[in-house]
């Protein structure tokens, strides 16, 4: 009732009171005054009632005024927000949206309403959409799910984070589905980013592996071929090399999508101006179909459709092996990975290349010495045969002695190799030369053994030469042995041949043994992942080969020794004597002492270390690098590059009497591949770093988070839930108070503030169920298991799953982060079973230890294959990798089990 119209009222029972009372000329003191008194006392109550109920009606419109403000304020916020926010009906159908959201589906705003929110979900992910819609509907919410939008007309795609909450009537029933969009395509392209980067290490590394097995260059070239298509999209490549004999350039691989199209054996000459590029650099050619005059090569890469061509110099220490060619259907097809990739195979294809030729070439040699040695061997079974004919003509001594060892005849053209005369040997005893011959055996015990019937073969050196000797017994015509039977050759020239050929194998065995013991050296780096690992295991491998060695890697434009193989007091007494520390990162007084040329890319032996070190540590005395050297016994040393991606990353140093300057070239192929290794560690130690600055932010997130939740939580409780319980009691007393009113205006009354406090109630239980979902106090105050208890009530209360919550609390209580993280995995995997295991049950054990605490999630539902999940994207299984990340985050580890039809159980242990 208006307060004007209820003045009014009182005034006019008033006037009609005294005029009653002046026509009945009452006594003053009479009953009907006092019943008069009594009803203006009531009026002036109800006129006090009036003027609370006016302030009362003041505030109330105070608050809508607030309420409207506010209003405006969220709908600010609605319109400016970085992230999208759409309404749609229960069915999904739009009723609103702000400008970032049109934007990101690249339409007008205007043009939003009444488009179904489906159109904008990519095909793949429409039916998730539709269950998910389904499952807001009745209630639910939904809060980081994945999906991929595309734009109109399905261009322009795009991931975004989906956040959904349904909003009720006082029926119950929903009105309409509030959306909000966060777009996570950058941070999907990064993912895919560092995978494509692990995937290309992965194959590089497969590629050294088959490579280093490979029987000939050929197969090598095809290898690298092979694994270069699986890295880039490149429809046609080649290799072209040159030949080392001739200098002229010829195809040996050729891959075509994947498949060899150069026959075995088959090759095909090369103009050079055709594929030699500058040097250091690549040669593009564009557009093939503009050249004037093509090649026959470039025409039959023109019939295949390729349009650009790239080639790659293949270098290996300032030499020129040939070219990796591809063949492109335009250049935009090759972007800068692609172009990393591209020269990493090279590099990789050019050591491999090198190797091959060296190995080949040793074989050669082998080989062409085999032969000759056959040759060699023919020639003198020729000779002796030849013995038998020309005694006279043959290069050799033929003598004859009686049973008393004198000298009967000597033949041969041995006697003037020997110095000797026909006429001065005959008829002098064989003692008479004896001490002019060297051998390890007596020539006259060997003429004696002869005179008993034995044959005797020895060799004797005799004035410079050494003679094969052959004895026998000199028979007359009635088998009596009258005496011996000589004949020595002169086999000098085979002596000094074969002594050769054995140095010479033995360096070439030694060579293949080298090049084997580095390879397997270098196999067993590839293992590692850490540098210091990687450089340890060599030093201690080669120490194992009786090979000193020292890996120098560049820090700061300088040196270090990060790995040596001197003993420990050895090194002492070398860094005393230097006075600066030489292992591990340098120190101030070291900053300056070891260089590193950058034009330095020749592995090469030094005979004179001294200099060699006195030029690279300027900053000491010459005197105390001489004595250094002494200590550590370097003397003669090979030193070679550590080149990787076309720069200089350290030194190798080898230095030891089991090493010298026919190990150059072994040395050399081992530090290409050694660099390429440490290289390949020092990126993936890098990206192993941002692997756990990204688990740290991600804990640091969750903890953000939660102090976030709790911070919204205190807020809701301390003012939100003051100003409801206070106007609860506002409207409580009112409503009281309208009884009292009459009975006209009373009910209307009464039922505007009943509705009010039905929504005010309403409000307070919604208020608690988001401070409860935001952080339920139930954790702070009683704990793990009581809060999942609470848990378990509210899923069953929203979703009808029945959750059985078995285990202690663990004592004494758990950390506050722990326990956040296993109540969040615990939400996170039974809000898993809620929407996609198809099932009534689960069961929630929790199992302490002296030192961890177990949490089991279980159901008998749908189940699932996780090698199925592990190969799909990571937004498809974005919430078992946020269990993982959270249980790593406090320390601990996950298990996910499961089999379609059988149900599916996560395990969580973490420390206490």
């Amino acid at each position: 009732m208006d307060s004007k119209l209820l003045d009014s009222t009182i005034a006019t029972i008033r006037r009609r009171m005294v005029d009653l009372e002046e026509r009945c000329g009452l006594a003053p003191d009479s009953e009907y005054e006092r019943m008069l008194k009594e009803v203006e006392a009531a009026l002036a109550t109800l006129r006090d009632a009036g003027d609370a109920l006016r302030a009362q009606n003041a505030a109330i419109l105070a608050s809508q005024t607030t309420i409207a403000e506010e209003r405006r304020h969220y709908y600010e916020l609605f319109e400016h927000a970085p992230d999208g926010y759409v309404v749609t009906d229960a069915a999904g159908v739009i009723r609103a949206a702000n400008q970032a959201a049109a934007d990101m589906f690249g339409v007008a705003r205007e043009a939003l309403p009444g488009t179904p929110l489906a159109a904008y979900i990519a095909a793949s992910h429409r039916q998730a959409f539709a269950t998910l819609a389904r499952h807001l509907g009745r209630g639910g919410r939904v809060s980081g799910w994945e999906a991929p939008l595309e734009q109109a007309g399905g261009s322009n795609a795009f991931f975004a984070s989906v956040t959904a909450v349904a909003v009720h009537a006082v029926t119950g029933e929903p009105t309409d589905i509030r959306w909000m969009l966060h777009d996570t395509t950058k941070r999907h392209r990064a993912e895919a980013a560092v995978q494509r980067y692990v995937k290309r290490l992965e194959v590089l590394g497969q590629m050294d592996r088959a490579m280093l097995s490979a029987s000939s260059l050929r197969d090598t070239c095809e290898i690298a071929l092979g694994h270069l298509q699986r890295l880039i999209t490149c429809p046609r490549a080649s290799v072209v090399l040159i030949d080392a004999a001739t200098g002229a350039m010829r195809i040996v691989a050729v891959v075509i999508e994947g498949t060899t199209a150069v026959p075995e054996g088959a090759t095909q000459r090369i103009d050079p101006a055709d594929v030699v590029p500058s040097r250091g650099q690549w040669r593009v050619v564009e557009d093939t179909f503009a050249m004037a005059e093509p090649s026959p090569w470039v025409r039959t890469m023109r019939e295949e459709g390729v349009r650009t061509i790239i080639n790659v110099p293949l270098n290996a220490q300032e030499e020129l092996l040939g070219t990796l060619n591809l063949g492109l259907e335009s250049l935009d097809q090759l972007g800068d990975e692609d172009r990393e990739v591209v020269q990493e195979v090279a590099n990789r294809l050019a050591v491999a290349v090198q190797q091959s030729r060296l190995i080949q070439q040793a074989r050669q040699h082998t080989r062409e010495l085999e032969r000759r040695v056959e040759e060699r061997t023919a020639e003198l079974q020729a000779s002796e045969e030849r013995l038998r004919l020309v005694l006279d003509q043959l290069p050799a001594l033929v003598w004859t002695t009686d049973r008393d060892l004198n000298i009967t005849s000597a033949s041969g053209s041995g006697l003037r190799l020997a110095r000797l005369s026909r006429d001065r040997l005959v008829g002098r005893n064989l003692r008479d030369y004896q001490r002019l011959a060297r051998h390890p055996v007596s020539a006259i015990a060997m003429h004696e053994r002869v005179l008993r019937g034995e044959q005797v073969t020895y060799e004797a050196e005799f004035r410079g030469h050494v003679y094969h000797s052959h004895v026998e017994p000199f028979f007359d015509g009635r088998d009596t042995i009258v005496g011996c039977l000589g004949v020595a050759m002169d086999v000098t020239p085979l002596k000094r041949t074969e002594a050769a050929l054995r140095e010479t194998s033995d360096r070439l065995e030694a060579l293949v043994d080298r090049l084997q013991a580095l390879n397997t050296i270098e196999l067993g780096a590839q293992e590692l992942l850490e540098v210091d690992d990687i450089t340890a295991l060599v030093v201690q491998r080669l120490a194992a080969l009786h090979i000193q060695a020292a890996v120098l890697l560049r820090q700061d434009g300088h040196l270090a020794v990060r790995s040596t193989s001197l003993e420990a007091a050895t090194l002492a007494r070398v860094e005393r004597i230097l006075g600066v520390s030489i292992v591990g990162p340098l120190s101030t007084a070291a900053a300056g002492s070891w260089l590193l040329q950058p034009e330095t890319r020749q592995t090469t032996w030094v005979p004179d270390a001294v200099a060699l070190m006195t030029e690279m540590m300027p900053h000491v005395a010459p005197q105390a690098v001489a004595e250094a050297a002494r200590a550590a016994d370097v003397r003669g040393a090979i030193v070679s590059p550590l080149v990787a991606r076309g720069s200089n990353i350290g030194v190798l140093l080898l230095w030891g009497d089991n090493i010298a300057e026919r190990d150059v070239p072994a040395v050399a192929g081992f530090a290409n591949r050694l660099a390429v290794t440490i290289d390949n560690a020092v990126l993936f130690a890098t990206i192993r770093h941002q692997g756990d600055r990204l688990r740290v932010m991600a804990a640091r997130l969750a903890e953000v988070e939660e102090a976030d939740r709790r911070l919204v939580v205190r807020a809701l409780h301390d003012k939100v839930g003051q100003n409801l319980s206070a106007l609860n009691l506002s409207l409580s007393a009112v409503r009281e108070q309208v009884r009292s009113l009459p009975a006209e205006v009373a009910p209307l009354y009464q039922q505007r503030i009943d509705d009010a406090l039905s929504l005010l109630r309403e409000t307070a239980v919604r208020a608690r169920d988001i401070m409860a979902d935001l952080r339920p106090p139930v954790l702070d105050d009683y704990g793990l298991m009581a809060a999942l208890r609470w848990y378990a009530e509210e899923l069953e209360r929203r979703f009808g799953l029945s959750v059985t919550v078995r285990g202690r609390e663990p004592e004494p209580r758990l950390h506050s982060p722990i326990a956040i993280a296993l109540f969040r995995i615990a939400q996170e995997a039974l809000v898993n079973v809620a929407l996609h295991a198809d099932t009534a049950k689960a069961w929630v054990h929790v199992e302490t230890a002296a030192d961890s605490v177990r949490l089991r999630v279980e159901d008998h539902g749908a189940g699932f294959d996780p090698a199925a999940v592990a190969a799909q994207d990571e937004r498809s299984r974005w919430g078992l990798l946020t269990i993982e990340e959270r249980a790593t985050a406090v320390g601990g580890h996950a298990r996910i089990e499961s089999q379609p039809g059988e149900g599916t159980r996560f395990t969580v242990e973490v420390p206490r």
